[in-house]
């Protein structure tokens, strides 16, 4: 491989330009991750990205930035991980500082609203080829095939988080029954990494039961120490307890951030998620604008800490494990059904994102010169996305 793109600045200039353009949520994000690393630069191969969109579906916390912290990870290690994470995160977090500001100060920012319109289309494409060559790449039989198209019609029909880890867990059942026997002499010659677990432990206590009780002591403190503190602290344990994506977070946080904390009122929980749609990267950004509300840019800063670091850092901690674990004959036919559920939530998601087409004609006839461009052409994702972007500004 090219050292040049085996370092930690090819990582962090990679990772700057995907969290730039991923408008569209969090498949859009691994979308481009797959058509820049895996299709242009070819520094990690297809299939241990989807093992890693596979580990982390079944991990607590935004599955995107987890799986940006799993390609950091298998590329440069720990620092590649914190890297990747950083540079994905910086562009959606600076804008949705800018977008609370100007929210809080003026209300609606139509220019961001008609420019991700235009971008839509084209997200559509990204995620629509991305599952083609994925199911191409790794769809190896009908059994397979029908797992896939079973896991997207699920997906549809009940849009919840418990149904997303139930279909995992189903596939990983199914992968075993179907294909046990092909791995079942297969021996993990690997030594169980207990550091890694300890670790991970150790996180999970602080971010459930520390964080809490020092947030109780800071509390005597006062001021803008113990608010941020407190900021980072609910975020951090909502983040590291919560499975099935940022969407499975929305109820939640409702309930949290309005009605117990009063943090913000209805209608501003609903603007801050319509924003965080507007934004690059994963839906759960909008935790930069409820810290922005609360306690200004440092806010901000704490929320966006406590809701992607954490599960981040379990990420890693549990690859380790998965690195252990992944010769066993039992998690190699396990997900061997996975990788089929995730290709099926990767077309769902698709067709979930074509429901939101504001001008069917515009959005439909954009989407598909975009789809062929991309899987036929392998057009350079970015100077689609401005183009389309640009479109969208005159059109909407």
């Amino acid at each position: 491989m090219d050292n040049k793109k085996n370092s930690l600045s090819y990582l962090f200039f990679t990772f700057l330009k995907i969290g730039t353009f991923s408008f569209g949520g969090f498949m859009s994000l691994i979308a481009m991750i797959e058509n820049q690393l895996t299709e242009k630069d070819k520094t990690i191969k297809r299939e241990v990205l989807l093992d890693g969109i596979s580990l982390t579906s079944l991990l607590p916390g935004p599955v995107a930035m987890n799986t940006v912290a799993f390609v950091g990870y298998k590329m440069k290690g720990f620092k590649g991980a914190l890297v990747s994470l950083i540079a994905a995160l910086i562009p959606s977090f600076l804008l949705m500082c800018v977008l609370s500001h100007f929210y809080f100060t003026y209300g609606e920012v139509h220019e961001v609203r008609a420019f991700f319109m235009g971008v839509i289309p084209a997200i559509w494409a990204v995620i629509f080829s991305t599952a083609f060559k994925m199911g191409k790449a790794n769809l190896t039989d009908k059994k397979q095939i029908v797992i896939a198209i079973l896991a997207a019609a699920i997906l549809l029909l009940f849009k919840t988080g418990s149904f997303t880890i139930l279909l995992l867990l189903s596939g990983g059942l199914l992968g075993y029954i179907f294909y046990h026997k092909d791995y079942e002499k297969t021996k993990s010659s690997a030594s169980f990494p207990k550091k890694p677990v300890f670790s991970a432990a150790i996180l999970i206590v602080i971010c459930l039961f520390i964080n809490p009780i020092l947030e109780q002591l800071t509390s005597s403190i006062g001021g803008s120490f113990h608010q941020n503190f407190e900021i980072f602290s609910r975020f951090s344990s909502l983040s590291i307890t919560l499975f099935g994506g940022g969407y499975v977070f929305i109820p939640i946080m409702q309930e949290l951030l309005v009605e117990n904390f009063a943090w913000l009122s209805q209608q501003e929980f609903i603007d801050g998620m319509a924003l965080g749609q507007m934004t690059p990267g994963p839906i759960m950004i909008t935790s930069t604008f409820v810290g922005y509300k609360v306690m200004g840019p440092v806010g901000a800063l704490m929320a966006t800490i406590g809701m992607f670091l954490p599960p981040a850092i379990l990420t890693v901690y549990c690859t380790k494990l998965f690195e252990f674990l992944e010769s066993s004959s039992i998690v190699k036919s396990a997900f061997k059904g996975i990788k089929p559920v995730v290709v099926g939530m990767i077309f769902s998601a698709g067709i979930i994102v074509a429901k939101g087409f504001d001008n069917l004609l515009f959005s439909y006839t954009i989407g598909l010169i975009s789809f062929a461009l991309l899987y036929f052409k392998n057009i350079n994702l970015i100077y689609l996305l401005i183009v389309t972007g640009i479109l969208g500004l005159i059109v909407f």
